[in-house]
């Protein structure tokens, strides 16, 4: 296990930051593949019901 200090160092350091780029990117991917997305799954949400 790291000690704590190191571990609360890193999580000040990383999350904000990776979550902003993560939110950016998952948007930009989920634009461009909003078709192929919403072209499978709505059959599965249909079959389901």
């Amino acid at each position: 296990m790291k000690a704590e200090g190191n571990q609360a160092g890193q999580k000040q350091h990383s999350p904000s930051h990776d979550q902003e780029k993560r939110k950016h990117y998952r948007s930009l991917w989920f634009v461009m593949n909003e078709k192929t997305i919403i072209d499978k799954i709505l059959p599965t949400i249909e079959r389901k019901n």
